[in-house]
This record gives C-alpha cells, sequence and structure tokens, in this order.
C-alpha cells in the first residue's frame, strides 16, 4: 500500500457493499457508510459508524450532500490551507473509451466530463435544485485542490469548477 495502511472503510451507499466484508476483514478496517443505508449495509458487513460519527481528526468532517436521498456525502479533509473533497459516487469522471463499449457507455453518460451518473442520479437524488446549491458551495470553497471520485481518476486540474460544470446534468 503505497500511502500505508488503510484503517477505514468508506461506503458511499449501500450501491458499494458488494464485497466490503471481504474488504473490511482483509485491510482490518473499520466500516462506515451513510446512516441511511446502515440498515441494508449491515445485512452485508458489519458497520462500525455513520457519517454523523467521521474520524477523531480536526481536518476531517463529512457534509451530507443535500437532495441526495441515500444518506450520501462528501467527505472534506482539510491540510492546512489544501482541501480535498472524496465524493463516491456523486461525480463520475471516467475518460472515453475506445470501441462499441466505449461508444455505448459515452451516449449512456457514462464517460466523459466529470458530472453525476445517470443511474446515481436516478437512485440517489430527490431534490435536484438543493444537490446544485450544494455543488456551488462546494466549488466555493477556498484551498480546493483534488476531488476523489469512486470509479475515476483523482481530479486535480479546476477542481472548483468541476462541482460546476457537474451541475449542468442535475434537473429538477
Amino acid at each position: 500500500m503505497p500511502h500505508g495502511p488503510v484503517s477505514i472503510l468508506l461506503l458511499p451507499s449501500a450501491f458499494h457493499c458488494l464485497d466490503a466484508h471481504a474488504m473490511a476483514a482483509r485491510l482490518q478496517a473499520r466500516v462506515i457508510c451513510p446512516a441511511a443505508s446502515r440498515a441494508v449495509v449491515e445485512k452485508v458487513v458489519k458497520v462500525d459508524g455513520d457519517y454523523a460519527a467521521p474520524p477523531d481528526d480536526p481536518g476531517v468532517c463529512m457534509e451530507p450532500l443535500e437532495g441526495a436521498s441515500n444518506g450520501e456525502g462528501v467527505l472534506v479533509v482539510q491540510t492546512g490551507p489544501r482541501v480535498t473533497y472524496v465524493v463516491g459516487d456523486a461525480i463520475l469522471a471516467v475518460p472515453h473509451l475506445p470501441g462499441f463499449w466505449g461508444l455505448l457507455w459515452r451516449l449512456l453518460k457514462f464517460t466523459g466530463e466529470p458530472a453525476p451518473g445517470p443511474v446515481w442520479l436516478k437512485r440517489a437524488v430527490a431534490d435536484g435544485t438543493a444537490l446544485r446549491r450544494h455543488f456551488e458551495r462546494l466549488a466555493s470553497r477556498p484551498g480546493l485542490v483534488r476531488i476523489i471520485p469512486s470509479h475515476s481518476p483523482i481530479l486535480e486540474t479546476d477542481p472548483a469548477g468541476v462541482p460546476l460544470r457537474a451541475t449542468t446534468r442535475i434537473q429538477g
């Protein structure tokens, strides 16, 4: 592990608990998930806490995503003036892929510009207006240097622009 041992397995939602038991056991990590997803996640893996009680670190906090119906949030990590967001499924930033499957994924809006994925929007968003406002607030935080999505490379180029551009895909 290039960055040291993993002590917490952060599940963004119940959609991410398929192999959580094996990962938690292998890494000997505590499992944290949204309170709204806890009952479903606990059918697969023991949950040690929810987003209301993140690690005991003043530089780490969990902001529930306004407008999300599944309890997802944004983990905010601040080290000095530098801010990192861990956004789970709220932003998908998979590069376009070649070939037939790449075309299909592109047409279904699973690849390309960082934005909420279409499945996530359908399953996890109850209030698009509130979610857009929250993304706008995320973009305005001073010191934002990176965004870490679940299924994509780390985003370090224009991180403040990412949530702003992502609002174009949110209805409501």
